[in-house]
């Protein structure tokens, strides 16, 4: 059916546009269309966690043992495809009740019956369901990325996907300390492994990265917040609209890790790296 999970996001995508055409000549066909954008994402979610590289025909989704995804029932593939911020209002504020009033059975639905302003309402619920589920796609990538980082490097003491207070777009922050006779900065190794795990129309979704000494304020701050949850350790902790004595308010975020994990001996290997 798609080749690869980026076609699926591309037709996902293309159908908002062509929903938001029709709001005017025929809103009942723009909301029945709006809600197989959404239904689209959730599948594909679940075939990124599959670890799939396409999302198949019927008959073969089945061969995989995957039939549950199968459904149209939206609440069902929100909880398959682990997508349930979507339910508490996420990052992006999503309003699960206007955003589930679908289902297959409204293509059925006769001409007049929807609102205009209602479907336009529930679409602009949906295109900020769209760009969550590309955030959480783009996110169990980083999970991974920073893994990988870790065994070669050492851990972090911040790694996390952070909102760009001055845009809409997203920013990879990290800070480490350095290691003895390793590199004094890592951002060549982390766009190299960007490059290996995003596809690109994800890796889009990183305007840039951003590396930070880690005794910067901001990476205190974030790590005096974060701790309250306990040590973050290749996880992904949403942290939204969160204030901190000292600093006042963060960035919106999800922390990947965070701590300070630096002994004496790396502290001082900093010292004489940056020197």
């Amino acid at each position: 059916m798609f080749r690869t999970l980026a076609d699926l996001r591309d037709r996902a995508w293309k159908d908002i546009e062509s929903a938001r055409v029709l709001l005017d000549s025929d809103p009942d066909r723009a909301a029945y269309l709006a809600g197989y954008v959404l239904e689209l994402m959730l599948k594909g979610r679940y075939a990124d966690l599959k670890a799939w590289t396409d999302y198949p025909e019927r008959q073969e989704i089945k061969r995989r043992g995957a039939q549950e995804i199968l459904d149209h029932d939206l609440d069902k593939l929100v909880a398959l495809a682990k997508a349930e911020g979507l339910r508490t209002g996420a990052m992006l504020d999503t309003d699960w009740d206007r955003i589930r009033n679908w289902d297959v059975a409204q293509r059925y639905t006769p001409v007049g019956t929807l609102q205009r302003t209602d479907v336009e309402a529930q679409l602009n619920e949906i295109e900020k369901a769209y760009h969550q589920i590309v955030d959480y796609m783009v996110l169990d990538k980083l999970v991974e990325l920073e893994s990988a980082l870790t065994d070669r490097f050492g851990l972090f003491n911040f790694f996390g996907f952070v909102q760009n207070v001055r845009t809409t777009g997203w920013e990879l922050w990290y800070a480490m300390w350095a290691r003895p006779g390793g590199p004094k900065l890592l951002t060549e190794e982390v766009e190299a492994e960007l490059a290996r795990v995003l596809e690109d129309d994800l890796k889009a979704s990183i305007a840039r990265v951003q590396a930070f000494h880690p005794d910067a304020p901001v990476v205190r701050a974030f790590n005096q917040m974060a701790a309250m949850a306990g040590a973050i350790l290749h996880g992904r902790l949403l942290l939204k609209e969160c204030g901190v004595g000292g600093f006042g308010r963060l960035p919106n975020a999800y922390v990947i890790t965070n701590g300070r994990w630096a002994p004496q001996l790396l502290e001082d290997a900093w010292a004489q790296t940056t020197g």
